[in-house]
């Protein structure tokens, strides 16, 4: 699924009228991330490079980007439980431990 690059134009965009569904779920997925991020004890680099990842990928209005967080609103509670899903994020915080450790 590709996202609709036009939900970042209209309105909305410079501040004036009402958000738009799709603008309004990808709140939602923004929101959600964070929260499951919180949750599940991963770190405050981890969520905001996904975050960031996301952001720049929406402002550059890449023809076909897809947020990773996108869906998540909708799937947080299955993820949470899923053991396959949370050894990768492990293996996504250990990764970006790593590079965190690199850089410094």
């Amino acid at each position: 699924m590709r996202l609709n690059t036009a939900l970042l134009k209209g309105p909305s965009e410079t501040g004036g009228g009402p958000i738009t569904e799709e603008q309004l779920s990808l709140l939602r997925d923004f929101q959600g991330f964070i929260a499951y991020g919180i949750r599940e004890g991963l770190s405050f680099n981890v969520i905001l490079r996904m975050l960031r990842h996301d952001l720049e990928g929406l402002v550059s209005k890449e023809p076909g980007f897809l947020p990773r967080i996108k869906g998540m609103h909708a799937e947080l509670e299955a993820m949470a439980r899923d053991p396959e899903v949370q050894r990768e994020m492990r293996q996504v915080e250990e990764e970006f431990a790593h590079m965190d450790e690199s850089e410094g």
